[in-house]
Parts: structure tokens; sequence; C-alpha cells
């Protein structure tokens, strides 16, 4: 009877040890959100589910948001439309630029001002961006607006001080009439590029030279503001004028809606504690590269007792305890046998 006892709880033990529960290290996935009315600017979380929004904050100086991004390090960044003086003017027409911002995720303060974002090769001209998100495939800021008083164009952004942005090219290069228009700007977790226009419509964009993959879609709304959830690639945007909140099929350009006549009109999204990158370097690797020196010392006769301790793995020690076990079992055995 000891024995069986002895065998049940070895094998209970060795269960435990063997199949730990698996707990996720991750953080949460928020879905964040800025508001696009001038004056009135505020910053908060969307629920992914119900689409209301949840205020922690304004934005930096109180005026409309209409770019959020996360990067592979889940930092939060922003472009603020603010008044620009002589003699900078903006691309294509009125008084506002970007200004680009690293956010506090808590109460939308700003942790970094990067300046107005600049037009490559222009001085004194400076853009106002519609939407951006970063590339996972390589780490660089993505952004959608102005060219000219007719066209709009895709740029990259550099995180530099003032921000530099480069032309990609004119959003569907060979279009002459009925052209794409700015709106939200969305990676997918694979490294797709879609637009969500203000314009009604939804393309698939090159990343190269903003040229348009397969057809554009039509949509029964116009949009401004877009971000993929990498979880399930669901795309979630915002209406123009009234900040109704909808998911679209970008496969199909089937629009869901999500919440409509919404208190808040938000002309910014941006998922965070899922961004992630396909390939290449990130801009700023957070796990360092492997170096020549171990960080943890290799076991010796007597272990030093100032550094780290090598803990057995799960596996290693649930077979230590089962020898061990064993060993009782064999050592008991014999006794009663000798008794």
């Amino acid at each position: 009877m000891r024995i069986a006892r002895l065998v049940g709880l070895c094998i209970a033990v060795v269960s435990c040890l063997a199949f730990p529960k698996v707990v996720s290290a991750g953080g949460a996935v928020e879905l964040f959100g800025a508001s696009s009315d001038l004056g009135n600017g505020l910053f908060g979380t969307v629920n992914q589910t119900t689409g209301i929004f949840s205020q922690r904050g304004t934005t930096p100086t109180g005026q409309q948001m209409p770019a959020l991004a996360c990067n592979a390090e889940q930092a939060l960044f922003g472009a603020e439309n603010r008044i620009v003086t002589a003699p900078m003017t903006a691309v294509g027409g009125g008084t506002r630029c970007g200004f680009l911002v690293r956010l506090d995720q808590s109460n939308g303060t700003v942790t970094q001002s990067f300046g107005f974002i600049a037009l490559s090769g222009a001085p004194n001209s400076c853009l106002r961006i519609s939407d951006f998100d970063f590339n996972p495939a390589n780490g660089v800021l993505y952004g959608v607006g102005r060219t000219s008083t007719a066209r709009d164009a895709l740029y990259t952004i550099s995180l530099t001080t003032p921000p530099i942005a480069t032309q990609v090219g004119l959003l569907d290069p060979p279009c002459t009439t009925n052209c794409l228009e700015r709106g939200g700007l969305a990676f997918r977790d694979d490294g797709a590029l879609f637009l969500a226009s203000i314009g009604d419509q939804l393309a698939r964009l090159n990343p190269a030279d903003a040229s348009v993959i397969g057809s554009v879609l039509p949509l029964t709304e116009c949009f401004d503001a877009a971000s993929f959830r990498a979880s399930d690639d669901q795309l979630y945007v915002a209406a123009c004028d009234n900040g109704d909140l909808y998911t679209i099929d970008e496969t199909t350009g089937t629009v869901t809606p999500l919440l409509v006549n919404a208190a808040e009109e938000l002309g910014a999204l941006a998922f965070c504690g899922d961004r992630g990158v396909i390939g290449g370097p990130t801009p700023t690797p957070t796990v360092p590269a492997p170096t020549a020196t171990p960080t943890v010392p290799a076991p010796t006769a007597t272990p030093p007792q100032t550094g780290p301790v090598a803990v057995p793995t799960m596996s290693g020690l649930a077979m230590a305890i089962f020898g061990l076990l064993l060993g009782a079992i064999a050592v008991l055995s014999i006794l009663r046998v000798r008794g």
C-alpha cells in the first residue's frame, strides 16, 4: 500500500512539473484614438468590441491629431496639426502642418518632440499628414498627405529632428482623373499596405512606388483613420466628419458598423501592444545581439555566489525528482521483502 501511494505521488508531482500552465508575457493590446476636433483635441482608447471612446487626456496643444501609430517597440507616435508661421508654408495650401511627437500612452502627454514634418528638397515646406503607420518589414514610418492642391502622395517620414518626409510616389501614379485621395493608412502584419480613402475607396498600395496592387474597391463611407489588429488582421477605420467606427474586410471592401452616432469624432486610430516586424532590423532593437561572452557562467565544481545561479529546466527538475522517488520506492521494496 505504501509503495502504491508513493507511485501515485510520484506521477502527480512529475505531471505538475512537466506540464506547467502557460501564462502570456505580453502586455494588453489597446486601440488608441485621437480627436479630429480643432481646439478640442482628445486622446484615449477605443473599446474594440463596442467602439466606445474612453478619454485619457488631450492632444498636446488641444489641436486635431489625424495620425497615430505604434512601432515594433510599442512606442506611440502622433502628428498634431499646428499653425505654421513664415517663412514655413504648408504643401498644398492651408496654414497647418503635422508636428511629430512621441506620446505617453497613459495620458497623451509628449515624451519627445521632433518638430514639423518637413518636405525633403523643399526648404521651409511642411506637410499636413492625413495618417501614418510603421512598415513591419523595416520599421520605416509611411504617411499620406497632399503634394499639391490636386494630388495626394505617399511619403516616408524620418524620426529625426526635424522629421523629413520623402515622397515615394503619387497615389496611383498613372491616374489622371478621379485619382486616389489621402485617408486612413495601415500596414497589415505581413507588410501589405492599405489606404481607406476620403474618396470612399479602398486600395492596396505598393510601398515602393505608391502604385495600386489589384483593384480599387468602392466603400460606402469616407474614411480618414485606419489600423490593423495583428491577432486576426482585422482592419478598424473611422469615418470622416462624424467619427463613426467600422471594420472592413480588405479583400472584399465589405464595411461592418461597430459604432454609429459616436459621441467623439476620432481622426486617428492605432493599435499598440501587438506591433512587430516581419524582417529586417527594428529602428531601436530592444534585445541585445549575442556576444562572445555568455551572460550565464558555465557550471563549475564550486559555482560563484555573486552572479546568477543556473536554474535547472522544468524537464530536468522533473526527471531528477522522478529518479529520487523511484530510488526510494526500490529501497522500501527491498526492506519489505527482507521483513
